[in-house]
């Protein structure tokens, strides 16, 4: 494994750890909260580029994709892995996602309700 594929992947947990209790944050039932994650789940899944490789859509498409932190990681995912790009090259990569999971852990802190 290679040095850059495992920055991104810090960061990409990172991320998912905000990301969890920020849903679980905004429903009032057990339902509701997994509900809201496995919807959420899809959805970035399907834009980010997850399921398929995102160079086979159109460009729009692509350029979606990098409006989400999923779109972020498989861009710098698909450039070590498949086209050979060095650690550095990612590292925009690793800063935007960063700077979401910071940006999404103050919302949560500000928004966090104590029961």
């Amino acid at each position: 494994m290679k040095l850059g594929e495992v920055v991104e992947g810090i960061g990409s947990i990172q991320l998912a750890g905000v990301d969890q209790p920020h849903e679980r944050n905004f429903g009032r039932t057990e339902g509701q909260v997994i509900g809201l994650g496995v919807i959420a789940s899809n959805v970035f899944a399907r834009l980010g580029g997850c399921w398929w490789p995102i160079e086979i859509t159109s460009l729009w498409t692509q350029k979606l994709a990098l409006a989400f932190p999923t779109g972020w990681t498989m861009d710098a995912l698909h450039k070590l892995m498949n086209f050979g790009a060095s650690p550095v090259s990612v590292l925009p990569h690793v800063c935007v996602t960063a700077v979401a999971a910071l940006g999404a852990g103050y919302v949560l802190s500000r928004k966090f309700r104590f029961q």
